[in-house]
């Protein structure tokens, strides 16, 4: 006589039960359990449950956005942990992320003499940066520079809509480091992180020069501007381009749209140093 089968979760106490999913090794075990039945759906999709289950993926992550630790504090867990989950892929780093984290920094091999002044260098710790809401910048010896949210350069839809920008220096791009879900702002010459910065002899290859993926030749639009001491955010496109064709350099590689009311200007939005 074939046996029947028992709902053994169902038969016990709705508190015990929650413990028990909540102490799953994973959040993705409870989702085969959904499709159980209509009773196991209800048990999983528990505010307790998916609660735990934020709570223990995000105990040794560096940087989780305060609007998704609200969501998980509103009871909103389950969407709260997918939130976090793809917040990760997110490009554009905010003016409240820039002001309320600290920074380290550190120049790329390729920014060359530069790197002399740079403790990171020389196995000492990063240089650590206060970024203020009015665009001061502190932590640098002997310079005195302002930072800003600006629309990049050209045109480009894998970067977002803003970067972070020091004096008028290359931008940076916003990336996670999946590892600790911290944030690296990063351009052709440097890195910043919002996290402790390993030395260099100890340097995780996702944050390494090779790895990270800003490079001169991805920039170098913004370098010619730099070397020419032209700010991009004060100019059109079309004054970009201008200045480009008179020097012989082509920006068609660099991932502008040539069609349509976006190319015809560097930006619609002022740079951003305060809410």
């Amino acid at each position: 006589m074939e046996s029947e089968r028992i709902d053994f979760l169902s038969q016990l106490p709705q508190e015990l039960v929650i413990k028990v999913l909540a102490f799953l090794p994973s959040y993705h075990d409870l989702f085969p359990l959904m499709l159980v039945s209509k009773n196991w759906l209800r048990l999983v999709n528990t505010p307790e449950v998916w609660g735990h289950h934020c709570d223990r993926l995000w105990e040794d992550k560096v940087y989780v956005a305060e609007f998704i630790r609200q969501q998980r504090q509103r009871g909103d867990c389950k969407k709260a942990l997918k939130a976090s989950l793809d917040d990760l892929d997110r490009r554009d780093v905010t003016w409240e992320e820039i002001t309320s984290c600290s920074w380290q920094f550190r120049f790329k091999s390729v920014a060359g003499q530069w790197c002399e002044h740079d403790p990171w260098h020389h196995d000492l710790p990063a240089f650590k940066l206060t970024l203020l809401p009015d665009g001061v910048v502190q932590g640098f010896p002997g310079a005195e520079f302002k930072w800003a949210l600006v629309p990049y350069c050209l045109p480009n839809p894998d970067l977002g809509k803003k970067g972070f920008r020091m004096h008028i220096f290359p931008t940076c791009h916003m990336h996670r480091y999946r590892k600790n879900w911290g944030i690296v702002l990063e351009n052709c010459w440097s890195v910043y992180t919002n996290f402790e910065m390993p030395p260099r002899n100890n340097l995780p290859r996702e944050l390494s020069d090779e790895y990270l993926p800003i490079t001169s030749e991805k920039q170098e639009v913004e370098i010619l501007l730099y070397n020419l001491n032209r700010d991009y955010t004060q100019m059109t496109q079309a004054e970009v381009k201008a200045v480009l064709a008179e020097i012989g350099v082509s920006d068609d590689d660099d991932g502008e749209d040539s069609e349509g009311e976006e190319a015809d200007h560097v930006t619609d939005e002022k740079a951003e140093t305060g809410p």
